[in-house]
């Protein structure tokens, strides 16, 4: 191969990786639904839940996901669940998690911000609230 096969090959690969990793977040206020391409989120700030619905057509993959929040008290606090414990939902169907026992804050410290993260690869949805 030669040096210039080489090198376009690399940027190639490198455009690939960066394009799945870098994917952009929907952002949108608390307590309104933000909707992504399949899923759509509602956050509520003082209550600490999330609410996740599938707005599409067909079945839709929520697992794994990854869960982010930033605490006023608690900082910055991380969950995630893959494989066996999520799955998908059908047309209309949602669930509701509850955010403060989730990611280990107390329930009288202030949310300010919530990243979450659902499925993988081109089944990946990224939402924003704060």
């Amino acid at each position: 191969m030669t040096r210039r096969a080489v090198a376009f090959s690399g940027a190639v690969l490198a455009s690939v990786v960066l394009g799945c990793a870098g994917q952009p977040a929907v952002s949108g206020p608390p307590d309104q639904w933000t909707r992504g391409e399949r899923l759509s989120v509602r956050v509520s700030l003082s209550a600490q839940t999330l609410e996740v619905r599938n707005d599409a057509a067909e079945p839709a993959s929520y697992s794994p996901f990854t869960l982010v929040g930033w605490y006023q008290q608690a900082g910055r606090r991380k969950h995630s669940m893959s494989g066996g414990q999520g799955g998908t939902l059908a047309h209309g169907e949602s669930f509701t998690l509850p955010l403060g026992p989730l990611l280990g804050a107390a329930p009288d410290d202030r949310l300010d911000k919530l990243r979450a993260e659902f499925g993988t690869g081109r089944q990946r949805e990224v939402f924003v609230v704060q």
